[in-house]
């Protein structure tokens, strides 16, 4: 009976000890973001359906980026905007794609606004997707250009 005892003492240090080293682990910082060097080339993309009360917000914090201002460029994805959403963006003079049939769905103007930028515009090296009614910290572009420079595909923000 005194083996059995041994055996499950040993068994629940080495479970302690396992846990243990996984909270120590918590608290070990690894960095795996490095600062680039290299300006990637970033298309910011908005679909946006009645989005007037709350776009230009959006904008105009895309617009004070600390990210040069010619290595990214916004566009607006008005799909069947009932209310001033265009003209707001015409204010703030950004890019707006416009679609002749009508859209059903954030997905279906996302999937037409790439295959049109990939034709009609240059070349990016990444999609930024963002809601109308988000405003994006100063620092987001430069952020995320880190991100692509240290070899991210994918990257969410939440």
């Amino acid at each position: 009976m005194d083996k059995i005892f041994s055996v499950l003492e040993i068994l629940l240090s080495l479970y302690m000890v396992y846990f243990v080293a996984i909270a120590i682990g918590v608290f070990v910082k690894k960095e795996r973001i490095k600062e680039s060097n290299t300006k990637k080339k970033f298309a910011v993309l908005i679909p946006a359906r009645n989005e007037e009360r709350v776009i230009r917000n959006l904008l105009v914090s895309l617009k004070n980026q600390n990210y040069d201002y010619d290595k990214y460029d916004i566009f607006v994805l008005p799909n069947n905007c009932t209310d001033r959403t265009e003209e707001i963006c015409e204010i703030e003079d950004v890019n707006i794609i416009k679609f002749e049939k009508e859209i059903k769905s954030k997905g279906e103007v996302l999937k037409l606004a790439f295959s049109r930028i990939n034709e009609e515009f240059k070349e990016y090296d990444a999609f930024l997707i963002f809601d109308s009614d988000n405003v994006v910290h100063p620092d987001f572009i430069s952020k995320m250009n880190n991100v692509l420079g240290s070899g991210y595909r994918v990257a969410q923000r939440i």
